[in-house]
């Protein structure tokens, strides 16, 4: 019995130090991929960020959104354009931040504070664009 028990907590040890390493390598993984993002992988890194912001609201010309249908819009304005406008960037001034009658799009927040959708999007642009200049 006491060596049953102890290749157990052996066994058990391995197993913890496997599953640390796997969540380390897809760590690297992840970081490796942030840093070769393409223009087009920026922008739906984007749409999928506004799609997750649970509790947030998105404002389209006086109307509410959830962000789910947000991304859907953004996205669908994305593939409509995308062949004219090239980068996340641009992606962001041109499409993310006006609607056709020049009104800002915003997103209220979960702590009820609004800001411009293209401010917001901006800032996270900014912070995967910086992550990325870390790490190469």
């Amino acid at each position: 019995m006491k060596k049953l028990l102890i290749f157990i907590i052996l066994v058990s040890g391995t197993y913890q130090a496997a599953l640390a390493q796997h969540a380390s390598d897809q760590e690297k993984t992840e970081v490796s991929q942030s840093v070769n993002m393409t223009e087009e992988e920026k922008v739906n890194h984007l749409i999928n960020y506004l799609r997750h912001l649970s509790g947030s609201v998105f404002i389209r010309n006086g109307n509410e959104y959830s962000p789910d249908k947000a991304a859907d819009h953004l996205l669908s304005k994305w593939n409509k354009h995308k062949k004219k406008v090239k980068t996340a960037h641009g992606f962001v001034d041109r499409l993310a931040t006006f609607s056709k009658t020049d009104e800002p799009y915003q997103i209220r927040l979960k702590d009820g504070s609004t800001i411009k959708c293209g401010d917001f999007l901006n800032q996270e642009l900014k912070r995967i664009e910086l992550q990325s200049s870390f790490l190469e």
